[in-house]
């Protein structure tokens, strides 16, 4: 199921944004246009998180 959010041109930030509810949570707003920074405690895992994430979306992923 797909919503229209509205959310094209907006800002998040998404804490635990390397796996489960953090990371859906992040892909989600993705795809709605949001530019999203994600955070979390693993940093190597956020940054393979990232370069899948921009693999897949050829969006730029902000870390910290």
């Amino acid at each position: 199921m797909s919503l229209e959010l509205n959310l094209t041109g907006k800002k998040a930030i998404v804490t635990g944004g390397s796996a489960g509810i953090g990371l859906a949570t992040a892909k989600a707003l993705y795809s709605e246009g949001v530019s999203v920074a994600l955070v979390a405690r693993d940093a190597d895992r956020l940054e393979k998180v990232a370069r899948k994430v921009h693999r897949s979306t050829y969006l730029k992923v902000n870390c910290f």
